[in-house]
């Protein structure tokens, strides 16, 4: 049960321009050339704003994965792979998905029953 909780402009930048030089950074950190990319010659060099820029594309790709999950009705199945947080007793633990269960949630009737391909 639950909402998804998306990450917002105040994240992104107004139009995704922080999230866009993060990707623009990772692509240059792993030997790509970035140049031609929107805002990738206003990267920041400010290690703080590094970090920012990474964090910032790191929340669009989470924002991505949110919506996919919703769009194949699977934003409160467990999947293989998932770590949620339980408060149990009030102390917060961290639970790895079960693989069984998490094969349940992802087998192919549950994505036909959500109107998926």
């Amino acid at each position: 049960s639950g909402w998804p909780n998306y990450f917002g402009p105040q994240r992104l930048g107004k139009r995704g321009e922080t999230a866009a030089r993060g990707l623009s950074r990772l692509l240059r950190l792993a030997g790509v050339d970035a140049e031609d990319l929107p805002h990738a010659k206003k990267a920041r060099h400010a290690p703080w704003l590094q970090r920012l820029e990474l964090d910032a594309f790191a929340s669009l790709a989470f924002n991505d994965l949110v919506a996919e999950r919703c769009r194949r009705g699977l934003f409160d199945k467990l999947l293989a792979g998932d770590l949620v947080v339980a408060v149990t007793g009030g102390e917060p633990r961290l639970v790895h998905a079960e693989p069984a269960a998490a094969a349940r949630n992802a087998s192919p009737a549950a994505s036909a029953d959500a109107g998926t391909t």
